[in-house]
């Protein structure tokens, strides 16, 4: 302590020296970490809920199925150069990111690179963009050419592109039946459709736009090779694992059987656990373990009712631990 006194100037050094050994020691034991804060309060641990996308799942994000909703016909990769499906592949591409850095949309890239004979990327460029937003989510971006032509692309959940189209009842029927026909199987989905508008200034929210449906891309993102193994630690060790995820309902209970994910078949939605009062979210978050189309106001909410239960929560994935 004397020493500490007479040169307070090592105190940050030594203190550094520990936290270095400390860190050292956790990443023999395969452990890397962010902040000390998370190992002090993980061994007390009782329930973790994790994202699904690059947590659970691999992230891969292949391109696997094409719905082509004009024809009606289903393409799969080894069919995506067909000239049926040359508008739904340029449309996904418009509607991402002009220079991807999400595996989904790099995939899209990737795939329009192969399949189209004339590349446009270099004629247009995005003169406004709506992000991804809204509940559940869709993004929508608008292109202009050097010879004035408009391009309105948008994609997104299904549910929120329908909901401003024109699609009869029995239309839009046929299209949820594809899609959890694909979301069953674990598939990613998402719709992809062309924006229509006929004034020059840009509307405020993207929901003003009425949409064309062009059709559904479904992506296979396969569990990570020893998620299955990981899981079944945590519960031997009695922690109770619960998936919080953006997908469809069909689509997180496809990868819950994948991964042997112990659930009761029930999967709570973001709407409903927004809609069930407190009481009767910390009932239902005891035997539910699969969340489906949430969002941050669900999650948080989640995530209060099972520490009201007494639960010591970690969250995993979307950039939370």
């Amino acid at each position: 302590t004397l020493a500490m006194s007479i040169l307070p100037e090592e105190i940050p050094v030594a203190f550094t020296t520990f936290m270095a050994f400390g860190a050292w020691k956790l990443m023999q034991q395969g452990v890397i970490i962010k902040r000390s804060s998370v190992v002090e309060t993980l061994g007390s641990t009782t329930v973790i809920c994790t994202d699904k996308t690059g947590t659970i799942t691999e992230n891969s994000m292949q391109l696997h199925t094409l719905f082509n909703y004009k024809s009606n016909q289903i393409f799969d990769e080894q069919h995506f150069n067909t000239h049926e499906l040359s508008e739904l592949i340029q449309f996904a591409m418009w509607s991402s990111e002009p220079v991807p850095f999400d595996p989904m949309e790099k995939t899209i890239h990737k795939v329009y690179e192969q399949t189209q004979t004339n590349d446009q990327r270099s004629n247009f460029k995005m003169i406004h963009e709506y992000p991804l937003e809204g509940k559940p989510p869709m993004m929508t971006h608008i292109f202009k050419s050097n010879s004035g032509e408009i391009i309105i692309a948008v994609k997104g959940a299904i549910e929120a592109i329908l909901r401003n189209t024109k699609l009869s009842f029995e239309q839009l029927k046929q299209v949820e039946t594809q899609a959890l026909n694909y979301a069953k199987l674990g598939y990613r989905v998402l719709a992809v459709g062309k924006g229509l508008w006929p004034n020059e200034q840009w509307p405020a929210l993207q929901e003003e736009f009425e949409f064309e449906l062009i059709g559904l891309i479904a992506f296979q993102d396969p569990p990570k090779e020893n998620i299955a193994a990981t899981i079944d630690t945590f519960c031997k060790a009695g922690i109770t694992v619960k998936m919080i995820t953006g997908d469809y309902a069909e689509t997180a209970l496809a990868i819950a059987a994948q991964i042997k994910l112990t659930h009761n078949q029930e999967v709570l939605t973001g709407a409903t656990v927004l809609e069930l009062s407190k009481e009767a979210l910390q009932q239902k978050v005891t035997t539910v373990n699969i969340y489906a189309r949430m969002f941050p106001e669900a999650k948080l909410k989640v995530i209060e009712a099972l520490k009201a239960n007494g639960e010591v929560v970690a969250m995993t994935g979307d950039g939370v631990n």
